[in-house]
């Protein structure tokens, strides 16, 4: 059942970002919009993905990549509510190159041991040991 209601899910978000990027393609709110919407849906599968592991490597592979793309959208979100509803970009030159430089930091942070350090079997699946950056990833 988790997984048709994820492949609807997916369906819907295709077909929302279509619709919004050929409503005016060349708004810089619309392509945000679109990317936030494609990060969502890598991360929902590699989510899905996370709940599914059978072992410890795959299951801290996967959980480490679902907080690796929880990063962009956090800062795609904070874009796209700064950028409504104007179709220009409104953020300087100088703050999207700050805002992409920590976010490409704290997500080269995500892939390390220092988030996730390790990941433990629970009666209810895989669950990760927090990491001493954690608090780090948790303020971002």
């Amino acid at each position: 059942m988790e997984l048709f209601v994820l492949f609807i899910v997916l369906i819907i978000s295709i077909v929302l970002s279509l619709f919004v990027i050929h409503s005016n393609p060349n708004s810089f709110t619309n392509r945000l919009f679109v990317i936030l919407n494609a990060t969502i849906f890598v991360w929902a599968i590699i989510n899905n993905l996370s709940l599914q592991a059978t072992n410890e490597a795959t299951a801290l592979l996967w959980m480490r990549l679902t907080t690796f793309f929880a990063v962009p959208q956090a800062v795609l979100v904070y874009l796209l509510v700064q950028n409504l509803p104007f179709d220009k970009r409104l953020v300087s030159k100088t703050q999207l190159f700050l805002l992409l430089s920590i976010s490409s930091c704290t997500m080269l942070l995500t892939l390390s041991p220092w988030v996730f350090s390790n990941v433990v079997l629970t009666p209810t699946g895989y669950t990760p040991v927090i990491g001493m950056a954690m608090p780090i990833f948790a303020r971002l």
